[in-house]
C-alpha cells in the first residue's frame, strides 16, 4: 500500500510541472495578441536537409522550403523522416526543428529598429533589435532553440511563446529543448522540456487541474520528463494511468530535476550549430505592408507621337509659257434670203 502511495505522489509530482506561461492568456494554441504598431517580421530558412515543406495558411498551398527563402507568420513548417531545417528569426531567435515535426509560425511581429540600427548582425549581438511578439506551437516532433535577451521593462515588453497541445511554455531568453511526441491514437503523448541556460516558465494548460498561474521556472541544465500521459477529450484535464490501473491527476507543481548529461550534450551541440547557422546573417528593419492592397487602374499607355521630320520644299518649278490663243473669227453674218418670185397684190375695182 505504501509503494502503490509513493508511486502516485511520484507521477503527481511529476505530471504537475508540465504546460507554460500561455495557460495564463487562455486555452493553449490560441494566438498572443501582438503589440500595437508592430509589424510583420520575417524568417529566413537555412541548413535544410531532407524533405521540408511549409504550408501558406492564408492559401493553404503547400511547397517544399529550401535554403534563402523567407517566410513568416500564419506559415506551418512540416519536416519528414530525416529531415531538418534551421529558421533564424530577425528577432535573433533561431530554431532547429528535427526530423517528423511539425511547427505552426501562428504570431511573429516586432517594432521597427532603432534608426542607429537599421541593419541586425544576428551573431554580433546579445539581445534581440526591437520589441517583438512571438507564439509558435510544435503540433509534433522536436525543437532546439535560442532566444536572444528579450526587451523588458518598457511600456510594451517582448513575448516568447512555445506551445504543444497541451500548454505552452514562456521563454525569457535562453538556449532549451522541446519535445512533444503523440502516440498512434494521438490520445497519449511523451512530452520533455531541457533548459541549458536562461530560464523556461513552465505552467499547466487549462481544465481541471490545480496549479499556480505563476508557473515554474525550469533553469540551467534542468529538465522536465513527462511519459504516458493522456488528455481527457471532453473535460481537457492531463490524467495518467499508473501500471496497477490507478488514475492519477496534477495537483501541484514539484521542482524539475536535473537533465540527464545526454541530453545537455545534445542540446549544446544543436546549439553550436545555432551559432554557425546565424554567422553571416544580417536582417533588416521590417517596414509596413499594406493588408489586402487593391492594385492601382491599369492606364492604357499614350503612344508618344514622333514628331514628323520637317519637309524640304520642292523647288518652285519655272512656269511655262502659254501658247497666244488664235485670233476669234468674227461671227459669219447668216445668209443673205434668196428672193423669191414677188406676188403681186391684187386690187379691187369697183363695179
Amino acid at each position: 500500500m505504501q509503494t502503490k502511495f509513493s508511486l502516485w505522489l511520484s507521477l503527481i509530482a511529476l505530471m504537475a510541472v508540465f504546460t507554460f506561461e500561455a495557460a495564463a492568456q487562455g486555452r493553449a494554441g490560441a494566438p498572443v495578441a501582438p503589440a500595437s504598431g508592430q509589424l510583420p517580421g520575417t524568417i529566413r530558412a537555412t541548413r535544410v536537409e531532407g524533405e521540408v515543406k511549409y504550408v501558406d495558411l492564408a492559401t493553404g498551398a503547400e511547397k517544399p522550403l529550401k535554403d534563402d527563402m523567407v517566410i513568416g507568420q500564419g506559415t506551418i513548417v512540416r519536416t519528414g523522416a530525416n529531415a531538418k531545417v534551421v529558421l533564424l528569426f530577425s528577432s535573433g531567435a533561431s530554431i532547429n526543428l528535427a526530423h517528423t515535426s511539425e511547427l505552426n509560425i501562428e504570431t511573429f511581429t516586432q517594432d521597427p529598429f532603432a534608426a542607429t540600427a537599421a541593419n541586425y548582425a544576428v551573431a554580433k549581438e546579445t539581445e534581440e533589435p526591437s520589441v517583438s511578439t512571438t507564439a509558435i506551437t510544435l503540433t509534433q516532433g522536436e525543437l532546439i532553440g535560442n532566444v536572444k535577451k528579450l526587451k523588458r521593462g518598457g511600456a510594451v515588453e517582448s513575448k516568447f511563446t512555445v506551445k504543444t497541445p497541451v500548454g505552452a511554455a514562456g521563454i525569457r531568453g535562453t538556449t532549451f529543448k522541446v519535445t512533444y511526441r503523440p502516440s498512434g491514437d494521438g490520445r497519449t503523448f511523451t512530452f520533455s522540456l531541457t533548459t541549458l541556460q536562461g530560464d523556461v516558465v513552465v505552467t499547466l494548460a487549462t481544465g481541471n487541474v490545480n496549479a499556480p498561474a505563476a508557473g515554474v521556472s525550469v533553469t540551467d541544465s534542468k529538465e522536465i520528463v513527462l511519459t504516458n500521459v493522456e488528455v481527457n477529450p471532453v473535460t481537457n484535464q492531463i490524467v495518467a494511468t499508473t501500471a496497477t490501473g490507478q488514475t492519477a491527476t496534477v495537483t501541484a507543481p514539484p521542482p524539475p530535476v536535473d537533465a540527464p548529461v545526454t541530453v545537455v550534450a545534445q542540446v549544446t551541440a544543436v546549439a553550436q550549430q545555432l551559432v554557425q547557422a546565424v554567422a553571416n546573417v544580417v536582417f533588416t528593419t521590417p517596414t509596413p505592408v499594406p493588408v489586402n492592397p487593391t492594385p492601382p487602374p491599369t492606364a492604357t499607355p499614350t503612344p508618344t507621337s514622333t514628331p514628323d521630320p520637317t519637309p524640304t520644299p520642292d523647288p518652285t518649278p519655272t512656269p511655262t509659257p502659254t501658247p497666244p490663243l488664235p485670233p476669234t473669227p468674227p461671227p459669219t453674218p447668216p445668209p443673205s434670203p434668196t428672193p423669191g418670185p414677188t406676188t403681186p397684190t391684187p386690187r379691187i375695182t369697183g363695179p
